[in-house]
């Protein structure tokens, strides 16, 4: 769904049984909540509606004839799609059930508790605070999904080396960093106009971390003679150092691998 050191791509969101083009969309599955993004995905609604977001599908989907556990694995970089994203709203699985748009405006300009909101002193002061709390929680499903976007992996692809290392928990709601095989590489700024990432992107970057040499040249010279675009940067920092765990670390356009020592015999294989 997005490189390593890029942006997301975009994907194909289809709505089958209507006479609808396909439409593209990015980066706005990052403002859809965890059950949203499900549901706007497999769920059937009061009139049938199924919705798939597939990676290279023209073709309309049977949804009893594709696995779709497998498409969404694909289409949100994950190797295991927890609970969490498969969450579906109640009113998308009962049609009874369903909120109207009508429903959701009065939920909005509904006013008993919230009259003095826009006034002063303690009355307002307390109706503010308790629905900012209430808007905190009640929102925080909707639009906290930065995990869903950032927290993509893909440890399992036969491109990658596994290092033995734990995954970190798939929370739809909170990103967490880590400098994991398969995994996003780390953003970290490296000066007051420039971060990590901004290394990244045309092609394949090995990052030495500190001032000694780990036999850098001969990994640039190997990959360099089987055609692979690579740039080596050095970076001093040493909270970059710590954040990144390793002295090399080869960052691609789609995943990155890292270790301890260079594998000159491994290097017919990253070709």
């Amino acid at each position: 769904m997005a490189a390593s050191g890029g942006t997301p791509s975009a994907l194909l969101l289809r709505s089958d049984n209507l006479t609808q083009y396909p439409m593209r969309m990015g980066e706005r599955y990052m403002f859809i909540s965890p059950e949203g993004v499900w549901s706007n995905l497999t769920a059937v609604d009061g009139r049938q509606l199924f919705r798939f977001t597939v990676v290279g599908y023209e073709d309309r989907l049977d949804s009893a004839q594709v696995d779709m556990d497998s498409l969404v694995r694909r289409a949100f970089g994950r190797d295991v799609v927890p609970f969490e994203l498969m969450c579906v709203l109640p009113w998308r699985r009962c049609p009874a059930e369903r909120i109207s748009s009508t429903q959701n405006y009065a939920i909005w300009v509904e006013r008993k508790g919230h009259e003095k909101v826009l006034e002063k002193g303690p009355d307002a002061d307390a109706q503010r605070r308790a629905l900012g709390e209430q808007a905190a929680v009640s929102l925080e499903q909707e639009f906290r999904s930065l995990g869903i976007a950032m927290g993509y992996q893909y440890s399992t692809s036969p491109v990658i080396v596994p290092d033995g290392s734990p995954a970190p928990a798939d929370d739809p709601s909170t990103y967490i960093q880590i400098a994991r095989p398969g995994h996003r590489a780390p953003h970290y700024w490296l000066d007051n106009e420039r971060f990590i990432i901004d290394l990244f992107g045309t092609g394949f970057v090995l990052l030495g971390f500190g001032d000694d040499s780990f036999g850098e040249e001969r990994l640039l010279s190997a990959a360099r003679s089987l055609g692979m675009p690579v740039d080596f940067v050095r970076v001093l920092d040493s909270e970059a150092a710590q954040l990144y765990e390793r002295k090399l670390v080869l960052v691609r356009p789609e995943v990155w691998w890292h270790g301890v020592a260079t594998r000159f015999h491994q290097m017919p294989k990253v070709s």
